[in-house]
């Protein structure tokens, strides 16, 4: 169960990452 909830983690926080970092670009490009 461990194992199986480890992988889809890191895809997920993965994803996290890449979503707080294109978040604050989209804001700029808004408020510009």
């Amino acid at each position: 169960m461990n194992n199986n909830f480890e992988k889809p983690n890191r895809e997920h926080s993965l994803q996290e990452l890449a979503a707080e970092l294109v978040r604050p670009q989209i804001m700029k490009r808004i408020e510009h």
